[in-house]
Parts: structure tokens; C-alpha cells; sequence
């Protein structure tokens, strides 16, 4: 088993370590792989994971979104990568899978030319209200 599978088996325990996915950042680029590096760091600094949503079934049960429309805002990823995203895998089996599935877009989006969006959670507004934070996250353009 790897440093990478490692780490990963660590964060199934708790996706919101910040600290172990910036480990993994690390790992991953200590392996080569600097683009999945750079996405997991960008999800640590953005404090960002995938929705776990189990009664989506064990298939799909792990989300990302494109609007803000869930009570997760940490699983919004910027609009202004959309365009680069499959049309379909939007829910997967793991966490893993989940954040492999972004990492595979995010290269090309890279190679393309985008540019992540520093300090994605600072374009929210929280003018409707979630029953979980009495706030609700709507993100903005990017």
C-alpha cells in the first residue's frame, strides 16, 4: 500500500481533515503527479469535499455540485469549471472516486488554461436560510 492509498484511507474516516488532505497533496506530488497535488491543495485552502448522500444509493452516493443548491456548501465546485467537467459522474461510490473523478477534469482545465479560483467560499452570499447553519451558501460566478 502507498503513502497516496494511505492517506486516503484516512480521509474515508474524516473528508473534512484538512491537514491529511494537505498530506496527500504532498504525497501526491512526492509520486509526480503535480496537477493532482495542486487540486488537492486548492480543496484544503477552499475546505471543499464531496456530498456524501446516501439515499442516492451506494452507486452515486458521493456528489459534487455546480450551484449552490444543497446544504453542503463544501462540495460547490466554480462554475467557471464546468465547462471542463464530464457530462456525467457527477455522483460516485467513494470519496475517492469522487475526488479522482475532479482531479481528471481539473488536468484539463489546467491544460486549457483555467485558472483556479482563490478564495472561492469569499464569493457567497447568505441571503436564504439553511436549516443546518441558519445561512444559506449561494456561490457566484467565478
Amino acid at each position: 500500500m502507498t503513502d497516496i492509498d494511505r492517506l486516503h484511507q484516512a480521509l474515508d474516516k474524516d473528508p473534512s481533515d484538512l491537514t491529511l488532505r494537505l498530506a496527500l497533496a504532498d504525497a501526491y506530488e512526492e509520486a509526480g503527479d503535480d496537477q493532482a497535488a495542486e487540486c488537492m491543495r486548492w480543496l484544503a485552502w477552499e475546505d471543499m469535499r464531496p456530498e456524501y448522500i446516501p439515499h442516492y444509493g451506494p452507486a452515486e452516493c458521493w456528489h459534487w455540485w455546480m450551484t449552490g443548491d444543497t446544504d453542503h456548501p463544501n462540495s460547490v465546485l466554480p462554475r467557471s469549471l464546468k465547462r471542463f467537467s464530464p457530462a456525467s459522474g457527477w455522483g460516485l461510490p467513494s470519496r475517492r472516486q469522487a475526488e479522482e473523478w475532479l482531479i481528471g477534469f481539473w488536468r484539463v482545465a489546467r491544460r486549457a488554461g483555467w485558472v483556479p479560483p482563490s478564495e472561492v467560499r469569499h464569493h457567497l452570499r447568505t441571503d436564504h436560510v439553511d436549516p443546518g447553519t441558519k445561512k444559506t451558501y449561494i456561490f457566484s460566478e467565478c
